[in-house]
């Protein structure tokens, strides 16, 4: 990536972004002007960061690798400083704290590669987020031509790809992350870890509740990964199957969290007790949209309404997912269909609740007011001709 010129806090930038969750066998090296390469370790943040440790950052939206800075802190921070370095770290080195005559202090946090030393990144993965999740068959050309390789085929879906976060999210995240420390020992604790475990490929955990039916030392994970959410646009919905936690995902879970668990602590991850619901309703318009071009239109507004409004990953009346455990009224759904424009009143609303049995999913023939996943369901919807899970929306057609 270039050659360090001896400064504190100079960044390099990889050519390639955003940058996926790195594996162990992806790293920096330094390589001094005629000596031995050396690797380097990335961490979240410089905050527990000596001069002697070789440490660097990434930063995964834009591909930025950053060294240690040398930062000019008051004297008393420096003293907790030294107080909590020599608790962590007794070995440092003292002497790295230079204090100045303004009553100030200079702490590097972090190595600086020597001046002319080579940097190098051994190897890292690059990803495009939630447009990544193609369906089988869709990769068919290389980018880039390989002899004797006439084409390709991917022989399964690509799950799992999310879009970077936003500000606004990597605000709200950071103070878990300070409060957590890389240790899980509350359960909020274990919601923050198992996220970062996953690498990208989870929405959303939930850290169960201890009680009488759990046996004392076990911590339960609900965990819902992320899925392509294209198919609530063209109307379809999301079946629940996209949200399976796969064995390869669940040992990199535990493996993660097993380094960071109490001793004695067992983990446990399970899939949420998911609930399907089929909403069967009738809907007169408004007078101008009395045609049949626009009542269309209309009708796949609602549906798409509905399929993203019960959704484990988009749902909810924030957006961000149907919160764990909380039921469906059927006054819930009254209050999305009347925002949607042209709507000007409802007809019955009736709610049919589809449950799996054994291996197989049932929807129920007889409607219910009132719809409960449990304490460890999440509500979802799907399109399925066969198991009639779509929503059945009938226009009521004006005289």
């Amino acid at each position: 990536m270039g050659i360090s010129d001896g400064t504190p806090g100079q960044s390099f930038q990889l050519q390639t972004a955003p940058i996926l969750e790195r594996r162990e066998n992806e790293y920096i090296l330094v390589t001094p002007a005629g000596g031995l390469p050396q690797k380097w370790t990335e961490v979240r943040d410089f905050a527990d960061s000596g001069p002697l440790n070789f440490h660097y950052t990434i930063d995964s939206i834009t591909g930025t690798i950053q060294f240690g800075p040398l930062i000019r802190e008051p004297s008393q921070l420096k003293q907790q400083t030294q107080v909590r370095t020599r608790i962590q770290q007794p070995s440092l080195d003292e002497t790295s704290v230079q204090v100045l005559d303004n009553n100030q202090s200079e702490h590097q946090y972090g190595a600086i590669p020597p001046r002319g030393s080579e940097i190098k990144m051994v190897a890292y993965r690059t990803g495009g987020g939630r447009e990544g999740n193609v369906q089988a068959g869709v990769i068919q050309f290389l980018k880039s031509a390989y002899p004797y390789i006439a084409s390709v085929v991917n022989r399964v879906p690509a799950i799992n790809g999310a879009d970077a976060e936003s500000l606004e999210q990597a605000v709200m995240k950071a103070p878990r992350i300070l409060r957590t420390r890389d240790r899980a020992v509350t359960a909020e604790d274990f919601e923050v870890l198992t996220q970062q475990a996953g690498a990208g490929a989870i929405a959303r955990v939930r850290c169960l509740p201890a009680n009488s039916r759990r046996q004392a030392g076990i911590v339960s994970l609900l965990v819902v990964p992320f899925a392509n959410t294209d198919a609530i646009a063209q109307g379809n919905g999301i079946p629940p199957e996209e949200f399976a936690l796969s064995n390869a995902l669940q040992e990199q879970i535990l493996s993660y969290l097993d380094e960071r668990r109490l001793l004695g602590v067992q983990i446990e991850l399970q899939e949420p007790n998911y609930v399907g619901v089929s909403v069967q309703t009738e809907v007169a318009l408004e007078p101008a949209y009395n045609n049949p071009f626009a009542s269309e239109e209309i009708r796949r507004n609602l549906r798409r309404s509905l399929y993203k409004y019960l959704n484990p990953l988009t749902g909810g009346m924030d957006g961000k997912g149907w919160p764990f455990g909380r039921p469906l009224y059927t006054s819930d759904i009254v209050a999305l269909l009347q925002q949607t424009p042209g709507v000007r009143h409802l007809g019955p609303v009736l709610l049919f609740p589809i449950r799996k049995q054994g291996e197989n999913w049932r929807r129920q023939p007889s409607p219910e007011q009132l719809i409960d996943p449990g304490s460890e369901g999440l509500i979802c919807s799907w399109a399925d001709t066969n198991l009639r899970s779509n929503h059945d929306i009938q226009i009521i057609r004006n005289s």
